[in-house]
């Protein structure tokens, strides 16, 4: 997971050679707006490991002060790769997910942050990321089991997942089933069959639809799409 946190960090910062280019995937963002935001979730994580903190960082954001965003972005991706990789995986630290609170958590998380954000940088110079498909199928479970599947109901805004709406999700061999109930949703690790709309294709591209950086007609819809736009507004709550 390392490895390929510093190997996307490296593609996202390789693509960002117009910082006033907009970010398809992020209507109102630029590539600047990305890697400032990127390199910033770094230094929050970086801070969060290298002062072993058991609570989120008292008055954040700070003011950064950078002359260069780029060599901003540079600095964090280094400071965060470094706290990882030198910190026991079991180390308690402060997360945003009750049942683990450690280091391992976030190397997971800044992995998958970066595949995202690559996938931002490079839309704004037209290309899509080959994402590896195990890479890719463990960004889909950690966004269903750790994102749309909360039963907090502040992680979603106050926005109720749903009203039983049924989405089955296959990719390399994976699969989940979410139910988006009125409460809470929740999810299986199986294609069931009783669903309102199924989903399936490229495990890089079906990442990047139910993260909403695709359309689904990138990928392989059965059934009913509205369904879909209800998953696409609970994954825009879950993930702010």
């Amino acid at each position: 997971m390392l490895a390929q946190l510093a190997a996307d960090g490296a593609a996202l910062r390789a693509a960002a050679v117009d910082l006033d280019a907009t970010v398809p995937t992020c209507p109102g963002w630029t590539v600047r707006d990305a890697v400032e935001h990127t390199a910033a979730v770094y230094a929050h994580k970086a801070t969060i490991i290298e002062e072993s903190l058991d609570a989120p960082p008292k008055d954040w954001p700070p003011e950064f002060a950078f002359d260069d965003v780029r060599e901003f972005y540079d600095e964090q991706l280094h400071r965060v790769i470094e706290a990882l990789r030198t910190r026991d995986p079991a180390t308690r630290v402060w997360t945003w997910y009750p049942p683990e609170q450690n280091v391992e958590f976030w190397v997971r998380r800044m992995m998958q942050e970066t595949v995202i954000h690559r996938a931002d940088v490079e839309s704004a110079i037209g290309r899509q990321p080959a994402i590896p498909d195990e890479v890719a199928v463990d960004g889909i479970d950690e966004l269903i089991e750790r994102m749309l599947s909360s039963d907090d109901p502040d992680f979603y805004e106050g926005t109720p997942p749903g009203r039983g709406e049924r989405v089955a999700i296959t990719a390399a061999g994976s699969a989940w089933t979410l139910t988006l109930g009125p409460a809470v949703a929740s999810f299986t690790r199986e294609a069931e069959t009783d669903v309102d709309v199924a989903v399936e294709g490229d495990a890089g591209s079906l990442l990047l639809a139910v993260w909403n950086r695709l359309p689904y007609s990138a990928v392989t819809v059965t059934g009913d799409e509205a369904a879909l736009a209800t998953l696409q507004a609970l994954v825009a709550a879950a993930t702010q």
